[in-house]
């Protein structure tokens, strides 16, 4: 049972901190993250702010993890979220359950980056270096002629 409930817990932050962030203000993330903080006290979650980012840390579960999200100094909105995985394993899942969300309709345009739909605006990045384990999803600004461009084979 304990192994269940684990598994549960792992699996809530994969959900909780995908993308439903992006391009929301900084009170706005932060009210939602207190929620998780306070919902689940026994991983001692810890969520902290600077002027520009909120970083929410899970540290008492097998596989920590932290998720950061930035804003934009002029629109004070959410523009990246970088989840930080502290395992191949870990990151893989949590990149597994971002990319088979399809309503998104993910591409691949290079090795290390994916592109979303052009009405979602995300980029995808994912690290050059095999052993970091973290990815950055941005919300962009395209044109639909750049789209175009960055997703033509």
């Amino acid at each position: 049972m304990l192994r269940i409930s684990l598994c549960l817990l792992l699996c809530f932050p994969i959900n909780a901190f995908s993308q439903k962030h992006l391009d929301k203000t900084k009170e706005e993330v932060k009210k939602e993250l207190g929620k998780y903080v306070a919902a689940n006290s026994q991983l001692r979650p810890a969520l902290t702010e600077t002027d520009s980012t909120l970083v929410l840390s899970v540290t008492e579960q097998s596989q920590p993890a932290s998720f950061v999200y930035g804003f934009d100094r002029t629109t004070g909105k959410c523009n990246y979220q970088q989840t930080k995985a502290s395992c191949d394993s870990c990151y893989k899942k949590y990149l597994k359950t971002l990319l088979d969300q399809n309503v998104y309709r993910w591409k691949k345009i290079n090795e290390n980056q994916y592109v979303s739909a052009f009405e979602y605006q995300l980029l995808l990045e994912l690290p050059a270096e095999a052993n970091e384990y973290s990815f950055i999803l941005f919300k962009t600004q395209w044109t639909k002629e750049l789209y175009d461009l960055l997703i033509k084979d």
